[in-house]
């Protein structure tokens, strides 16, 4: 049994990644980046661009699944920053055993206690 090229897993996936991609670029508009963040605009159109063309060939009963994986995605990412948000704290207060960043009280940072 074969698995159908198109699914709507890998549309989930694809807008996954293009959201992660989106998350790296302020990194590299505030660092000076300007050859990686062109790459990176570059990456997110064309896998963007193949999104919306897979999602136009997508089967409607597949289409219906899409909702409901797209909900699992924004749950995982929001799990995803708050387990490196207290991995993060951790880190600065529990093992260093103060904070790292001199930003920290000005931020409002969870491990200036």
């Amino acid at each position: 049994m074969q698995r159908a090229p198109i699914s709507p897993e890998r549309i989930s996936v694809a807008l996954g990644l293009c959201i992660v991609m989106l998350a790296t670029l302020p990194r590299y508009l505030a660092g000076g980046h300007e050859t990686r963040q062109t790459l990176i605009i570059f990456a997110l159109v064309v896998v963007s661009l193949a999104t919306v063309v897979q999602w136009r060939l997508l089967a409607v009963e597949a289409r219906r699944r899409l909702p409901r994986l797209c909900k699992r995605l924004v749950m995982m990412l929001l799990l995803g920053m708050i387990v490196m948000g207290a991995g993060m704290c951790y880190l600065r207060s529990g093992l260093a055993g103060r904070c790292c960043s001199p930003m920290a009280p000005r931020l409002g940072c969870c491990c200036m206690r």
